[in-house]
């Protein structure tokens, strides 16, 4: 998932917008009118438009990818918090049984105990709960994953192809559904063959450097 997540913002910051200006700059500067410079700037909103997956095939699954990313969050903060508490209520009985033994007295009444060992009991069962959420968290994610990842794969835009490679570079994904590990289409072959715009201005801009 923090792949998948930084994979998706580097593409969102750099593929598409960043190299989507360079060209629109590039435009405005050879523009000889204010039509050219309206043209220019409808032509960087249709490609970011259609490179950022807004309102596209990919891009209604990719908001069902942000509910358990969302939930994730949640319920890592959640634990966070619930563990932070288990952690003082631990050292607060044990700085009371050392007061105790300081005073000469006997570690702590039965019903200090008592209420310890409910806490930790209420404790596990909190964390019990939880992890049956991440499991369904998790389960959730990847399926949307897989077809997310089909969706980019077939799609006519190079650069959504160029996306589903990486984001599944190790072939997780692909040992785990058999329709990722279909022989590339034709048209997956014509594509590949050519440069895609957006590409071009990000090699220039590492080459540059």
């Amino acid at each position: 998932m923090v792949h998948f997540i930084h994979q998706i913002q580097y593409y969102i910051l750099f593929e598409v917008l960043e190299c989507s200006w360079a060209a629109l700059i590039e435009q405005v500067n050879k523009a000889e009118s204010l039509d050219d410079v309206l043209s220019a700037h409808q032509e960087f909103l249709k490609t970011i438009h259609a490179d950022s997956m807004y309102s596209s095939g990919p891009g209604n699954i990719l908001l069902t990818l942000y509910t358990p990313i969302v939930e994730l969050q949640r319920l890592q903060t959640e634990i966070y918090n619930a563990a932070f508490k288990e952690l003082q209520a631990q050292k607060e009985y044990l700085d009371r049984i050392e007061a105790s033994a300081t005073r000469g007295e006997y570690g702590v009444t039965n019903e200090q105990r008592f209420n310890r060992d409910q806490q930790k009991k209420d404790f596990e069962h909190f964390i019990d709960l939880r992890k049956e959420k991440l499991n369904g968290t998790s389960t959730i994610f990847g399926s949307s994953c897989k077809n997310f990842l089909l969706k980019l794969s077939s799609s006519d835009n190079v650069n959504l192809q160029l996306l589903s490679n990486r984001l599944d570079f190790n072939g997780y994904y692909k040992r785990n559904d058999f329709r990722l590990n279909a022989p590339l289409t034709y048209q997956y072959k014509r594509m590949s063959n050519m440069q895609p715009t957006n590409s071009r201005f990000s090699l220039n801009r590492f080459r540059n450097k």
